[in-house]
């Protein structure tokens, strides 16, 4: 596996793979059909790949991983970000932190395995409010579609694990030194 790595002052980041998951142009939202079509080089109804990256950032023997990749559930091309970060010499277990940017599937059904344990036993989980109070903190059932219900109880079995070591960070809260 090739990994590209760049230092950013003090930090080394490193982009990690999980896969490529193939979905159709209904997932991209807030573009008009055509343009979509256009930009993806793709009519509606054929697959589209999209790469699932995560980055591993090391500062000081720290690591902390940006996003968590979809672990096996969205298909047998995706669910390789542990292999990815073996590869690189990091076991899942020197995790620290895991910094979610958001809840979708493709970005945090990783966190758990097929049992429903940490994958990253080690790891603080790092959300915004806003995405915790959407797919955390209400009932399921409150969802405005049958994905959204869906993504809302998928939500709460991966981030179970971690609840004891979960924290929300709001608009412009700013890390230690």
């Amino acid at each position: 596996m090739h990994a590209y790595r760049r230092q950013i002052g003090d930090v080394e980041v490193t982009a990690l793979s999980d896969g490529v998951l193939a979905t159709p142009l209904d997932v991209v939202l807030g573009i008009e059909r055509a343009e979509a079509e256009r930009l993806a080089g793709k009519r509606a109804g054929e697959p589209v790949d999209i790469a699932v990256n995560a980055f591993l950032l090391e500062l000081n023997g720290i690591c902390a991983l940006v996003d968590a990749g979809s672990g096996n559930t969205l298909g047998p091309t995706l669910g390789k970000l542990t292999d990815s970060l073996r590869a690189v010499g990091v076991a899942p277990e020197r995790i620290d932190t895991i910094l979610l940017t958001h809840v979708h599937s493709d970005h945090s059904n990783g966190l758990v395995d097929d049992d429903g344990r940490a994958v990253y036993p080690n790891a603080q989980l790092v959300l915004h409010e806003a995405e915790a109070a959407f797919w955390l903190d209400r009932d399921e059932a409150s969802g405005a579609s049958e994905r959204i219900r869906r993504n809302i109880a998928k939500a709460r079995v991966t981030t179970a694990p971690y609840r004891d070591r979960m924290r929300t960070v709001c608009d412009g809260e700013r890390g230690r030194r």
